[in-house]
């Protein structure tokens, strides 16, 4: 949910939201933080959440109805080693935010979807290694700052789906040493977090190319991390209802604006069930809520 005031200073849209996600059984909402830079230049610099009281409010209302809310955000560019202190101070903003509030009022986790194989440079295989690095350290940093605090906070992360997949070559499209362990990338992200999404935007789930292949590394890595820690790390796959402006082609392909809930629903089902007895599958998540409302024809 990227448009959070939709919601949090509308209480006719609170009201609609946490009915829509009753009535779909969703129990995991990634609500975009609304927040601000203060002091970026000088030893000051913090992030400073905005509209407290509406967040209050609106966090109270979703925890009564069952509802798991997650403070997210994303930008690339933050994935670069000198963009990691606004990422952490945004985690300690959620930190602080948390520490002053009752229980039914705090955020249940934070989710970043910060995404380096959007940025110029991962197309650069010389300078990839390096954007994977900063990638991997800015999440374990943000990892070593929720622990340290001792709060109950998850954190996870969305990922693409093709970063523990094959070039054309054969080679490893994202694979990354780290302490002697050499492996994809994705993976060694599942080793630092809580919970992921994988983004595995196909409008159909059976075939080499469906959401049920993209997704199997994935899910098969976290089963086995889930039966090493003995704590259940949490994977959501991702389905795209939002249309694809730039490319139709791309859109047939990726999303299901434009198609009937009846597709939609059946390759969620379909891939759902082919995960089911995995303990790491947490289920589908949705992006994002007003295009999957009109898809359901839930919007007039």
């Amino acid at each position: 949910m990227w448009h959070t005031r939709e919601i949090t200073d509308s209480p006719s849209g609170l009201k609609e939201f946490t009915a829509f996600c009753k009535r779909h059984n969703v129990q995991d909402v990634f609500l975009q933080m609304l927040y601000r830079f203060e002091n970026e230049n000088s030893p000051q610099f913090k992030t400073v959440l905005v509209n407290i009281p509406a967040l209050r409010r609106t966090l109270r209302v979703l925890h009564s109805a069952g509802i798991r809310v997650h403070a997210l955000d994303g930008y690339a560019p933050f994935c670069r080693k000198r963009n990691h202190p606004k990422v952490f101070s945004q985690i300690r903003a959620i930190l602080a935010y948390n520490a002053s509030v009752s229980r039914d009022e705090r955020w249940d986790g934070i989710h970043l979807d910060n995404e380096p194989h959007t940025l110029p440079e991962w197309n650069d295989k010389a300078i990839r290694p390096e954007l994977m690095r900063d990638y991997y350290e800015l999440n374990k940093g943000c990892v070593d700052i929720i622990r340290g605090s001792g709060q109950q906070l998850s954190y996870g992360i969305d990922v693409s789906f093709f970063l523990d997949e094959f070039d054309a070559s054969g080679k490893p499209i994202a694979a990354l040493n780290l302490n002697s362990v050499n492996q994809p990338l994705i993976y060694h992200l599942l080793d630092l977090v809580d919970n992921a999404g994988i983004m595995a935007y196909r409008t159909f789930s059976e075939g080499k190319d469906g959401t049920i292949a993209h997704s199997r590394g994935e899910l098969c890595h976290a089963k086995l991390l889930s039966q090493k820690r003995r704590k259940k790390l949490r994977i959501w796959i991702g389905l795209e209802t939002e249309k694809v402006e730039h490319s139709p082609a791309l859109q047939k392909k990726i999303s299901f604006a434009g198609r009937t809930k009846e597709e939609f629903n059946a390759v969620l089902v379909k891939t759902a069930r082919a995960f089911r007895e995995n303990p790491a599958f947490a289920g589908i998540a949705v992006h994002h809520y007003k295009s999957y409302r009109s898809l359901l024809q839930e919007l007039q």
